[in-house]
């Protein structure tokens, strides 16, 4: 394929023709909270992303700014050359996670390198393909020791409410400040049973002055291991009510997402060196 960019200030121009006539943004996800395309367009224009090709590669893109459902960055201008199509993932205020389907819809040059590109929302799902671990909602009482922290000083003790749990981690609310990153120890009591583990903070979102942690078990004993799956057996996953908070999701699967990421830039490297 040929350079579609050979001459500075050349466009594709609009390559998928505006409807006139608009029709809800709406994901079609039956009664959770619904995340319209305008709004996780905002939320994507919010820092630098990672979005997937249609061949499934990954391609580094920097938003510029978010106009309805059109997102404006800017990308390598080879690779947006050869892409019609791109999916983003992002997540809403309640951590849940999302798939928006991105479609290439004008192309201009910037520089040797990148391509001014507007990206035009088209399509929005629950990310159900990546979920690792099926989810429990049980409520219980959760105690926390700090042992390394940004916010908090090492040694003290953090309450919060259990909101949700898998064999992977557990999601917890708040009113202490944690940063994703935070160590801590975790004692929760689900009725009668005690689990103990080491968590690690993955996710954070702060909703109405309180703070949703989802926190991965980074050291946990086969005996805790046992008494969490007996836990988790205990009612079947995904029965919960409207206001469960399912910060569990994407916590594994996010890692090996970046495991993947990071191990094609190094091919790549490694190819050019």
């Amino acid at each position: 394929m040929g350079d579609r960019f050979a001459e500075p200030g050349s466009s594709l121009g609009i390559r998928h023709p505006v409807s006139l006539q608009q029709r809800p943004l709406l994901a079609d996800i039956g009664d959770v909270a619904r995340l319209t395309m305008t709004q996780a367009v905002a939320k994507l224009a919010e820092e630098q992303l990672t979005v997937t090709d249609q061949h499934g590669r990954p391609l580094e893109v920097s938003p510029a700014g978010a106009e309805g459902t059109r997102l404006h960055a800017t990308a390598d201008r080879l690779r947006l050359g050869a892409s019609d199509e791109v999916t983003a993932r992002v997540h809403g205020d309640d951590l849940r996670p999302w798939v928006v389907r991105l479609e290439v819809e004008q192309l201009e040059y910037h520089t040797a390198d990148l391509a001014r590109v507007t990206f035009r929302a088209r399509g929005i799902k629950l990310d159900e393909q990546h979920r690792q671990a099926e989810r429990t909602a049980l409520g219980g009482h959760a105690r926390l020791v700090a042992i390394s922290c940004q916010d908090v000083v090492d040694g003290d003790v953090i309450d919060g409410s259990i909101v949700d749990v898998s064999t992977n981690g557990v999601a917890l609310r708040t009113q202490r400040r944690l940063r994703v990153g935070d160590r801590l120890t975790f004692t929760g009591r689900f009725f009668a049973t005690v689990i103990e583990a080491d968590v690690r903070v993955a996710r954070v979102n702060e909703s109405g002055g309180m703070v949703l942690a989802g926190c991965t078990f980074v050291e946990i004993s086969p005996e805790e291991r046992r008494k969490l799956r007996t836990v988790t057996a205990e009612r079947p996953a995904g029965e919960a009510g409207a206001a469960t908070f399912t910060v569990l999701q994407e916590l594994a699967a996010a890692r090996l997402e970046r495991e993947r990421n990071a191990s094609f830039w190094r091919r790549l490297l490694r190819r050019s060196a």
